[in-house]
């Protein structure tokens, strides 16, 4: 991670979405795959699939949270807890394949960078905005990092 203390807030959700979130599945594909189960099993999940539909929900409820709070509405998610959040997206990609995964993982990472690279000092400053894409960008990268494992 570059050295963020010295970053504004959009340069360090930007930062963390490039440099440690960018080349995450790269890195977990350089592990051996009884390391990436050891690994998935640790973060929580059954296995590598899993682990990465959870990345990719979260990110996706949080491009929702903003597109709401940018229209100055408020956003009330359908599910009761973090559990069921879970379960509902395991469960909605139980057939699909790790390849497809990996694919829309990149895909909803680049739309939230692209999210992220528009949005106004103001909007930034909204801490219903900033507080979604601070959990689910850099905590989230923090709770599950990569480079440790290597």
């Amino acid at each position: 991670m570059t050295e963020q203390s010295r970053l504004t807030p959009q340069e360090e959700l930007l930062d963390t979405l490039d440099e440690d979130w960018g080349g995450y599945v790269q890195r977990l594909h350089a592990l051996s795959e009884e390391e990436q189960r050891q690994f998935a099993e640790a973060q929580g999940y059954a296995d590598t699939k899993d682990f990465l539909v959870h990345i990719g929900g979260w990110w996706r409820a949080t491009l929702e949270a903003i597109q709401a709070f940018r229209t100055g509405n408020s956003y009330a998610p359908d599910w009761k807890d973090d559990a069921e959040f879970e379960q509902r997206g395991i469960q909605e990609y139980r057939d699909v394949s790790l390849e497809q995964v990996e694919r829309e993982l990149e895909d909803v990472r680049i739309r939230l960078r692209g999210v992220i690279s528009e949005l106004t000092t103001e909007e930034l400053e909204n801490r219903d905005i900033y507080g979604w894409l601070y959990r689910t960008v850099v905590r989230q990268y923090d709770e599950h990092p990569l480079d440790s494992q290597q």
